[in-house]
C-alpha cells in the first residue's frame, strides 16, 4: 500500500472524507524530503488557504500521521509520521537551520510496547560550514 493510500485509510477510518485541499496539503507533505512548517506548505500551496492549511496540519497531527518535532525561529516543525519507522530525533544548526537526523537510544523493544509515543528533545548548534566561518573571521 502506498504512502498516500495509507494516509487516507487512516483518515476515513476516523470519519474524515478526502478533500481537494486535504489531497493538495497531504501530497506536499510527502514530498518534503525534510522537516517541515505550516509556512513552508503555505508558501508552495498558494491555491489553497490558509485556513484548510492549518487545519490539515491539526488534523494530521492528531490522527498520527505527521507530529511535532522542534520548534525553530518560533515556528513549530514537523516530520511525516508514517513513513518513518525507526524513531530518530533531529539537530538544528542555529544559523543556516540545517537539519539531521540523529538515531535514538531508546531500545525498540521499549517503543513497540506502547502506543502513541510521543516526545521532544531539542538537539541545536553550529553545522561545520556554519562553524568554520564563525572561527575563520
Amino acid at each position: 500500500m502506498t504512502l498516500t493510500k495509507q494516509i487516507y485509510e487512516t483518515l476515513s477510518k476516523n470519519g474524515y472524507k478526502q478533500t481537494p485541499q486535504r489531497d493538495a496539503v497531504i501530497r506536499n507533505i510527502i514530498k518534503q524530503k525534510s522537516l517541515f512548517s505550516a509556512n513552508d506548505i503555505i508558501t508552495r500551496l498558494t491555491e489553497v488557504d490558509r485556513v484548510s492549511i492549518y487545519r490539515t496540519i491539526d488534523l494530521l497531527t492528531e490522527l498520527d500521521v505527521i507530529h511535532p518535532v522542534t520548534v525553530r525561529d518560533g515556528e513549530q516543525l514537523y516530520e511525516l509520521h508514517m513513513h518513518n519507522k525507526a524513531h530518530a530525533h533531529h539537530i538544528v544548526c542555529n544559523s543556516c537551520n540545517k537539519t539531521e537526523k540523529v538515531s535514538c537510544a531508546i531500545p525498540d523493544i521499549i517503543l513497540k510496547s506502547f502506543a502513541h509515543i510521543h516526545h521532544t528533545l531539542a538537539l541545536t548548534g553550529l553545522c561545520r560550514s556554519c562553524d568554520k566561518k564563525l572561527h575563520n573571521h
